[in-house]
């Protein structure tokens, strides 16, 4: 028997070594897209899973109170309210955290229901302290004269033909639209603010000259706007040097961090996708409740 001599042993040489690891690399660079579009398949199904949540909570609200939750309240007394999502914690399982928000404002950690999980800031981004919410109600999208007119100058002016907004009292009755055909509550990811917060004013219950809305905003701008083409909040404090700061805070868009669009709550208690390209004007039309417009919308 012949033993093998050190010459007869044979290793890799540098070439081949070099060409294992450049195939281990594009192996690993055709998986990861895979592992990331995956990931977010489940991040997009759990924020769906959410305002699925949240829609039939508004539904059950209505169903014990025949009339949607106002997108914000105006109580006497005060300059500050809560908004819908205070309203409907009974109905997602968090009674206790309903009745600790009685007197106001107070910092609390946002239900799950109330956070997307494809957004990873989930602070208020102005005081980067309270927990914040992705989601937020439709005030409407200001067509035939429903506009509350107010100053122009920070929070702006806020929409009412929509079912979400400020002192609202809607019931489905007055969807005349049709419930399958009108938004409710959708996503949002720029200047997320404090989950708790529902409006702030000046003047009084009757008579007001600023009106700030966190729970809601108006269908202003086209579905996933970027602020540097369309400006930046007034009172953005991460705006980079020489960008426009021209956006009002009533108006600040709907959007997500999902790549192509954001999903939305429909007021037949659906949720649904909605292409950034979708067509202005239609996106509009969802977002009123009795604009006698013929319905496009289509799932």
């Amino acid at each position: 028997m012949k033993l093998k001599s050190q010459d007869d042993v044979r290793g890799f040489t540098l070439v081949e070594l070099l060409v294992v690891i450049a195939i281990i690399g594009i192996l690993i660079a055709l998986l990861l897209p895979a592992v990331q579009a995956a990931r977010e398949a489940a991040r997009r199904m759990q924020c769906s899973n959410n305002l699925k949540q949240i829609a039939l909570a508004l539904h059950n609200y209505h169903g014990s109170h025949k009339v949607f939750p106002s997108g914000c309240p105006f109580k006497s007394g005060g300059s500050v309210s809560l908004g819908w999502h205070h309203d409907i914690l009974p109905y997602i399982e968090q009674g206790g955290s309903h009745e600790r928000l009685q007197d106001g404002w107070v910092s609390m950690l946002a239900p799950v229901a109330y956070v997307c999980p494809s957004e990873v800031n989930t602070l208020d981004e102005y005081d980067h302290k309270s927990p914040g919410t992705c989601y937020i109600g439709v005030t409407g999208a200001g067509k035939n004269s429903n506009v509350e007119t107010l100053e122009l100058a920070h929070c702006g002016n806020y929409y009412t033909d929509g079912i979400l907004y400020p002192g609202s009292k809607v019931k489905i009755s007055d969807i005349t639209d049709g419930t399958h055909g009108t938004l409710l509550v959708g996503e949002r990811e720029y200047m997320i603010r404090e989950w708790t917060r529902g409006a702030w004013w000046e003047g009084n219950t009757t008579k007001k000259t600023k009106v700030c809305v966190y729970s809601s905003k108006n269908v202003r701008w086209p579905l996933n706007s970027k602020p540097q083409n369309i400006g930046y909040y007034l009172f953005d404090p991460n705006v980079p040097a020489g960008m426009p700061k021209t956006l009002l805070f009533n108006d600040i868009m709907f959007g997500s961090l999902h790549p192509g669009g954001a999903q939305f709550g429909f007021a037949d208690g659906s949720v649904s996708f909605l292409s950034e390209s979708i067509d202005f004007e239609l996106f509009q039309d969802l977002a009123t409740i009795n604009g006698g417009e013929v319905n496009r919308w289509s799932q």
